[in-house]
């Protein structure tokens, strides 16, 4: 892929993802305090301060402190992998999915996983865990609470899905096949 005006977009689009949720972290841990709750939406969308100590969802979240010290810096280390991974896909799109716009809908995709990944990572390494404050449900069936960084992730990660899905090259398939 060759740098062009057009290309600085991607990088501006991951900043905006990582901007939007720097933010909005700052404004709940400023104007909330930890398990405050209040409604947005009715019961259907309020913000709660939460702090997960865990991976995207809660999954993982000790809350009773019971995990250990080196956790942040593990899931710190998985997540700069993992976004490793996500920007070798960005500059090889073209091995894997077809020419035109499911390769430019894919890179900006990637943009909100980079741009959301770089906001939890931030935020694990200032609080040793990431401030989460979606909280979605009816009455008592709520989905976990999430933050912004976790939207761009999940979205940016579901058109990759539709993409993939629909738009692969069968060639990279055919060589791969080939080379065996």
């Amino acid at each position: 892929m060759k740098m062009s005006l057009k290309t600085l977009i991607y990088p501006i689009i991951a900043l905006t993802a990582f901007g939007l949720d720097f933010l909005s972290k700052i404004a709940i841990q400023k104007n909330m305090t930890l398990y405050q709750s209040q409604e947005i939406i009715g019961e259907f969308l309020k913000f709660t301060f939460v702090l997960n100590k865990g991976i995207t969802f809660g999954m993982f979240n000790n809350a009773n402190g019971n995990s250990p010290s080196f956790m942040p810096v593990i899931l710190v280390v998985m997540a700069f992998t993992a976004m490793l991974i996500v920007l070798y896909l960005f500059f090889n799109l073209s091995k894997y999915l077809k020419d035109g716009i499911p390769q430019e809908i894919a890179r900006v995709a990637i943009m909100f996983v980079v741009g959301g990944a770089l906001g939890n990572i931030v935020d694990r390494m200032i609080n040793k865990a990431v401030v989460d404050f979606i909280d979605m449900g009816i009455g008592n069936l709520r989905w976990f609470t999430y933050n912004v960084a976790d939207s761009f992730v999940v979205v940016g990660a579901i058109i990759l899905g539709v993409l993939f899905v629909f738009f692969e090259k069968k060639e990279h398939l055919k060589k791969e096949s080939e080379h065996k």
